[in-house]
């Protein structure tokens, strides 16, 4: 039905020439256009008409639009300007003013035909479609037979994983629950490769095996000048013995008598090279030097060296953590006197030293005063790695990252340079809580002034006094009329 609507208009005005004065009665060749505007020379629509009837005082009347068609876009919130002139041996005339104004209400009007004759027509199709589909009842009965299929599938899906979920929670249960699976092979994995395990164990022994046959090599490799003193010695040896009258072994041999009085030594006793070996029972003396102290693998229990006294001149090792060496006081000493002196753990080596463990959790007593090498006290938080003296701020947790915002009540504080006291292991950070540290500060600065933090990433800045509430970093213990580093008091 839409295609019989014409997008066309009627056209009623007069031709007149350039001069002004109409064109003459008769048959003419006319070009019209359409303009944006009055005077303006862009067209968006052109159709040549080679027979127009021109009437007195050059009057016209046309239909415009059955060559070239007119689009209803053309005019949509918006006005078109028509004009008129006569084609003469294929030159168009020059342009009359004024042209006439074109608002194209037929058009719009058409648009909207077309457009509920295209509604009209899908209902009407759509009529024609439910009349020869099923009924409404029918419809219904579908509908509902597939929501009660769908409800069936969901119930028994539901069910059936909801099943598994238990099984595989019982079988989690029965791995991970007391004295189970996971239990028993975290118990032997802890024997075998735990801190008292067999491979600890067999490392030790390990050591002291490749110890020994260095000191063994080390007595076999005998050079030159050792020889020619061996070679010396056996000479004068049996030279001696040559000289030793023949012993009569008829007899009885004497026993050979040890001072000893009740049981204990009255004097002192030298045994060379070969050492003493002793079967069964106790070896007492008031002063007994060894030189040399081999402990059997088949020790277990533990066992007192020395009641009084224990001098060490070398290193001490013990098999691994249960076999320990407990001593009751620790003194310290200034170098080999018996003056009392500090006590140095690890100063050789300077690695870590633990005073208790995780489980019992026990403390560290001291009566009398810490001093450390830093100068303030610290505690470590999570994030990534930031030099020391910049100031940080909260990101969430026990993280943080540097300070970007002036008086921001966020901030935690400054990255400390080498802390004197390190509350925390966990994080990378450690940000001083007490004391003096050093930090980056956006100047001028004088002595006293308190320090906030500023806009410039992890610096800090001279507060106002009434706006230090919440964000207040420390006290400037030096001057700054720049950007620097000074050296702030902690608060």
């Amino acid at each position: 039905m839409s295609k019989t609507i014409l997008r066309v208009l009627e056209y009623h005005g007069r031709l007149l020439r350039p001069d002004g004065s109409p064109v003459p009665a008769g048959r003419h060749a006319v070009r019209f256009s359409l303009h944006s505007d009055e005077r303006g020379q862009r067209t968006s629509w052109v159709e040549v008409h080679a027979d127009v009837d021109v009437g007195v005082a050059g009057h016209i009347s046309v239909v415009l639009g059955r060559e070239n068609p007119f689009e209803p876009k053309l005019f949509e919130n918006r006005t078109r300007w028509i004009s008129a002139r006569v084609v003469r041996s294929g030159e168009t005339d020059a342009e009359v003013f004024p042209r006439h104004e074109v608002h194209g209400v037929t058009l719009q009007v058409s648009k909207l035909v077309e457009r509920h004759e295209t509604r009209l027509e899908t209902l009407e199709d759509n009529q024609r479609i439910l009349r020869a589909g099923p009924s409404k009842e029918k419809l219904r009965t579908q509908i509902a037979s597939l929501a009660e299929r769908l409800e069936t599938v969901e119930v028994g899906e539901l069910n059936r994983l909801s099943r598994d979920i238990d099984s595989l929670l019982d079988r989690l249960d029965k791995l991970d629950g007391d004295d189970a699976r996971l239990d028993r092979v975290e118990e032997r994995l802890g024997d075998v490769d735990g801190p008292d395990g067999d491979i600890i164990d067999m490392n030790d022994r390990m050591d002291s095996i490749e110890k020994r046959a260095v000191r063994v090599l080390e007595h076999l490799e005998v050079g030159p000048d050792r020889q020619d003193r061996l070679l010396k010695r056996m000479t004068k040896l049996e030279t001696a013995v040559a000289k030793v009258p023949a012993i009569d072994m008829s007899g009885e041999p004497e026993a050979m008598h040890l001072p000893i009085e009740g049981g204990a030594l009255t004097g002192p006793l030298t045994i060379e090279k070969g050492g003493l070996e002793v079967a069964s029972g106790d070896l007492v003396a008031k002063q007994l030097k060894v030189f040399s102290v081999s402990a059997s693998q088949a020790v277990r229990a533990a066992r007192i060296v020395a009641e009084e006294q224990l001098e060490i001149r070398g290193d001490l090792t013990t098999d691994n953590t249960k076999r320990a060496i407990q001593v009751r006081k620790v003194e310290g000493r200034n170098g080999s006197s018996k003056k009392d002196g500090p006590l140095h753990l690890n100063s050789r080596g300077g690695f870590e030293v633990t005073v208790g463990n995780k489980a019992e959790k026990k403390g560290l007593t001291v009566h009398g005063e810490v001093r450390t090498t830093g100068k303030d006290l610290a505690e470590r938080f999570v994030g990534a790695t930031i030099e020391p003296g910049l100031l940080v701020r909260m990101d969430g947790g026990r993280r943080v990252v540097l300070s970007d915002q002036a008086y921001d009540t966020r901030v935690v504080g400054i990255v400390s340079t080498s802390p004197g006291v390190s509350l925390g292991h966990e994080g990378q950070v450690p940000v001083a809580l007490r004391g003096t540290a050093p930090c980056r500060v956006i100047g001028p600065v004088r002595i006293g002034d308190l320090l906030v933090p500023s806009d410039v990433p992890g610096h800090a800045m001279a507060a106002s006094p009434d706006r230090t509430v919440g964000c207040l970093v420390g006290k400037a213990m030096e001057d700054l009329d720049g950007s620097g580093e000074i050296l702030v008091l902690v608060l």
